[in-house]
């Protein structure tokens, strides 16, 4: 198994691993994440660093329907919260009426990064997000 060590855990290093995996990836200098492009997983995923905790955010989201309101869309979470495992889910609603249902992750790598352990973590985390949402939301009451 591949080891990461701690201090060479960065953005360009896991690019560089998910890519050598077949996942395009877009770097974002200005805010340091990756974007693991839907080419070599089954949904788009952001990777978001956090250094000082020594912590790795996998999150992703999606938006809901016109009309889809935060309150209506907070049983439907609850329940995906309660049967799935790996991400957490959870909403966003703006002002405008835009609602988003979001799921993350925390990978953590106090002692360094496994690189198959995190590229099956990235896999099942996308698989997982959009298979809950098309067995939980088969009429597209949200999504669709």
């Amino acid at each position: 198994m591949a080891l990461i060590k701690k201090s060479d855990v960065t953005k360009e290093k896991i690019s560089e691993l998910l890519n050598a995996a077949g996942i395009e990836t877009i770097v974002d200098e200005e805010d340091g994440s990756v974007y693991a492009k839907p080419d070599g997983i089954d949904f788009g995923v952001f990777v978001k660093f956090d250094e000082e905790r020594s912590r790795i955010r996998l999150f992703t989201y999606v938006q809901c329907k016109q009309g889809t309101t935060g309150e209506a869309l907070h049983d439907f979470l609850s329940k995906l919260n309660e049967e799935y495992i790996l991400v957490r889910f959870s909403k966003t609603e703006y002002e405008d009426g835009r609602t988003y249902l979001n799921g993350d992750y925390d990978y953590l790598y106090t002692f360094g990064l496994v690189a198959e352990n995190f590229l099956a973590t990235i896999k099942k985390f996308a698989s997982v997000y959009i298979d809950a949402i098309r067995t939980e939301d088969q009429d597209d009451v949200f999504f669709g």
